[in-house]
């Protein structure tokens, strides 16, 4: 059953006066995150999808064909939305950002900006690129965009994130 606008910013105003440092929101069929999520000043844990697990903790995938080759595709439990509201910026105590399961136009440059981020994910979202932004997130030690159509990454991505802050890169299931 998909969550109300007005469902969803009642969850916002009760997580930011219980003061909640995770919020949950996969699975919601959301097709908008609001603005009030830049209210949620005390979150490390936003996560707006997540990957589908069986009963034993497995990762579950499934198989698609993408530009003529058979590619392994993540399960995955997210929501449809397009893009992040600019305030995600505001979240200065974020650590843990899942995107995974959702259409994002782009990867918003406000992600750049949550220098506590310590593990970014977004599996099966139909990214073709990466901001050079993420290259500023210099607490990254996860980056795992795997079952996306990435097909580079920027000079200044590799150079400056990848090489010298993230221990553990995945791009189409791959570790890098």
């Amino acid at each position: 059953m998909a969550m109300t606008k007005d469902e969803l910013l009642a969850l916002i105003e009760q997580a930011a006066a219980e003061g909640w440092t995770e919020l949950d929101l996969s699975g919601q069929e959301l097709t908008e995150l609001p603005e009030e999520i830049g209210k949620l000043l005390q979150l490390e844990r936003l996560i707006l999808g997540k990957a589908k697990k069986d009963n034993r903790g497995n990762q579950q995938w499934d198989f698609q064909y993408i530009n003529g080759d058979q590619k392994p595709v993540a399960l995955v439990d997210g929501n449809q939305l397009t893009r992040l509201p600019k305030n995600i910026s505001h979240l200065k105590n974020l650590r843990y950002l899942d995107l995974s399961g959702n259409r994002w136009e782009s990867l918003s440059d406000g992600i750049g900006y949550l220098a506590q981020l310590e593990t970014l994910i977004a599996l099966t979202c139909g990214l073709t690129e990466i901001p050079d932004s993420l290259a500023q997130l210099t607490s990254l030690q996860i980056l795992n965009l795997g079952c996306n159509q990435i097909s580079e990454i920027s000079d200044s991505l590799a150079r400056e994130c990848i090489d010298f802050c993230v221990s553990a890169f995945f791009l189409w299931g791959k570790a890098f």
